[in-house]
């Protein structure tokens, strides 16, 4: 049997969050995408406190946080800016079965409701920012867990999230500890989404099911990159396949996940 919502983790803030959901899922989509154009267009003042931030918390360098999560959030924007009401749209499912000769069948795309959101260190801007502004867009309201790895970069992330001009309760940041992310999969939440170890995900995920069968998880997991180097064509000494393998590991200062097929020397 569930537990009672009102003695879950943050039981005030889920219910705030679901009231507000409710009537932002009212909304038609293209009036709710007007939140991420809002977003875009602060975006270019928001660039030296964003890369800031990360280079403070992960010593990554500006010029790499610039095309590795600037341009990608600004991608992001521009897709639910340009597909968000197609993709949403309810779709009618083509070619029955002759048997089924005349039947119509439609798939209508629904906010899940409040939507918890354990975010990830690695590219904080990037990875957070573009499913925050997804769930949104969606209809759903999010309860944010940022890491703690990378405070300087949810602050910051945090507050170019306000030039979108939510309404109160929408969206919700809460404490970046490791505890608060264990809360937040045991709150009265319709979905989580998280992006981690995979030794971590498959805890979360246990956790969840045996909570609430009926809420599927989304997870992004990793545990290690992959890299296979062989000798074909066989390779003199001192070739260039060293350098080649080095480059990955150290991409955007260590943290990318990357797989790598190539020659060795």
């Amino acid at each position: 049997m569930d537990i009672n919502p009102s003695i879950r983790p943050f039981a005030a803030l889920t219910e705030r969050s679901r009231q507000a959901q409710e009537r932002w899922a009212a909304i038609p989509v293209r009036e709710r995408v007007q939140v991420v154009w809002r977003l875009r267009a602060a975006l270019l003042d928001a660039i030296p406190s964003l890369c800031a931030a990360v280079e403070k918390d992960l010593g990554r360098p500006p010029e790499q946080t610039l095309p590795a999560e600037i341009f990608s959030i600004a991608a992001g924007c521009r897709f639910l800016e340009k597909r968000a009401h197609r993709v949403l749209a309810p779709r009618r499912v083509e070619g029955p079965p002759v048997w089924l000769f005349g039947q119509k069948d439609w798939v209508h795309r629904r906010p899940r409701g409040v939507v918890g959101i354990i975010g990830t260190w690695n590219y904080p801007l990037y990875l957070n920012g573009v499913q925050i502004m997804q769930a949104l867009v969606a209809g759903n309201s999010v309860l944010w867990k940022p890491s703690e790895v990378a405070p300087h970069a949810a602050d910051a992330l945090e507050a170019w999230l306000a030039k979108a001009q939510l309404p109160e309760g929408l969206f919700v940041r809460l404490p970046a500890t490791r505890e608060a992310g264990v809360q937040l999969a045991d709150a009265d939440i319709a979905h989580v989404v998280f992006t981690g170890h995979a030794s971590t995900g498959r805890k979360l995920s246990a956790n969840v099911s045996s909570v609430r069968r009926w809420n599927c998880p989304a997870a992004t997991l990793s545990s290690s990159s992959m890299m296979l180097i062989w000798n074909w064509p066989p390779r003199p000494p001192g070739s260039a396949a060293p350098s080649i393998a080095v480059k990955p590991a150290s991409l955007s200062a260590g943290p990318s996940c990357h797989g790598s097929i190539m020659p060795s020397s």
